[in-house]
């Protein structure tokens, strides 16, 4: 089987992704530009190991936009048994798109996730020529199903899969026992009791303010790890403001020490007002962490269960957040059983089951077209 692929850029999780899905078929990925401004040099060491990777040669629009009609052969040459489109939003993929319609190609669509927007304006007039032609939809969840359907979508054409970052070998095959915690946190120079992570940049859509105001009202010997980059004015005021010694904040750090961070915790709280997915959920289940997270992250909503791997709250409620922070400080077996249950979850999220899903999906596809 033949697969062309149109995305973005060859972020680490994407390429993770390509790699196994290209065990699995003849795999082209066309990436719109290598990177963006914003990520860091480790993003830029990627491997195209089971799979032909290409750079489009265009012209950039600003930091996240680029302007390319490099894909044209690919498409005209009509060699591949599916099309896929990864960011139909952008100029570039919508410009794809149109060419797709032009030569009567079918494609398919595959989104992480979604918010709809109002409807009006040309760009949501070409997102939804764009959505509601495609011939089948690949979704992570219940809201991008929603999304899909709003611009067009048949139901009856909406597959869905496990959407992660973690491949199988990440995950830990136990949760941690207390003892090899603080080795870990002796290491670090942890010191706390209690440790709770939060991992995201520190922009105000990730909520941090709300988990520092949250964490205010309880003991201080928990510790707060707050990892994202350089803390804004507005966080460093509310640790003066609510003296919080052991409010801890960490710059972004490779993967491997951020592992340890991980390991070092109790659990885990991303207090986002608006996430489309939020891959820090899968990380954070991963290393068996119970994870507190928002009705606002589409991630919380489709793998947390309360009770079983976490809590979800409601985002803006600091009262919310705080007693659900409190049952995890105060109630070990809580803790340990919903560690467990971090550790079941992510093991039905890996890369290795997001590409098996998406050739099972295809195969699918092929047996009802030769029927």
């Amino acid at each position: 089987m033949k697969v062309l692929f149109l995305t973005n850029i060859p972020s680490p999780y994407r390429v993770d992704f390509f790699n196994e899905l290209g065990k699995f078929c003849e795999l082209t990925v066309l990436f719109e530009r290598e990177g963006y401004v914003t990520r860091d040099e480790s993003w830029m060491n990627y491997k195209f190991d089971t799979f032909r990777g290409v750079i489009l040669k265009g012209i950039s629009l600003g930091k996240y936009e680029k302007i390319s009609f490099a894909f044209l052969p690919y498409l005209i040459r009509k060699q591949f048994d599916f099309i896929i489109f990864g960011s139909v939003a952008s100029v570039t993929g919508m410009l794809a798109v149109f060419c797709m319609r032009l030569f009567h190609i079918p494609y398919c669509i595959e989104g992480d996730g979604g918010l709809a927007g109002h409807g009006k304006g040309l760009k949501e007039v070409l997102k939804r020529m764009a959505i509601s032609k495609a011939k089948l939809y690949f979704s992570t969840s219940v809201m991008l199903d929603k999304y899909y359907l709003k611009y067009g979508a048949r139901e009856e054409n909406i597959y869905r899969y496990p959407f992660t970052s973690v491949r199988e070998k990440d995950i830990l095959e136990r949760p941690l026992d207390k003892e090899e915690k603080r080795i870990i946190r002796q290491r670090l120079g942890i010191t706390e009791a209690h440790v709770v992570i939060s991992v995201g940049s520190f922009i105000p859509r990730k909520g941090m303010d709300i988990l520092i105001k949250a964490a205010a009202e309880l003991d201080r010997d928990l510790g707060i790890y707050l990892v994202g980059g350089v803390p804004t004015e507005q966080y460093l005021g509310l640790k003066e403001e609510y003296h919080m010694p052991h409010l801890h904040f960490v710059d972004f750090m490779e993967k491997e020490k951020l592992a340890e961070y991980y390991q070092a915790a109790d659990f885990f709280v991303l207090a986002t007002r608006e996430d489309i997915w939020g891959l820090v959920i899968n990380e954070a289940l991963s290393y068996a962490l119970p994870v507190i997270t928002t009705h606002q992250c589409i991630a919380g909503e489709e793998m947390i269960r309360d009770h079983y791997n976490g809590l979800l709250v409601e985002s803006e409620n600091i009262e919310a957040l705080r007693d659900g922070m409190a049952e995890f400080i105060h109630s070990g077996q809580l803790t340990e059983d919903c560690a467990k249950g971090a550790l079941e979850t992510s093991r039905c999220y890996t890369v290795e089951r997001m590409a098996e899903r998406h050739m099972d999906i295809l195969k699918a596809i092929s047996v009802e077209k030769e029927t």
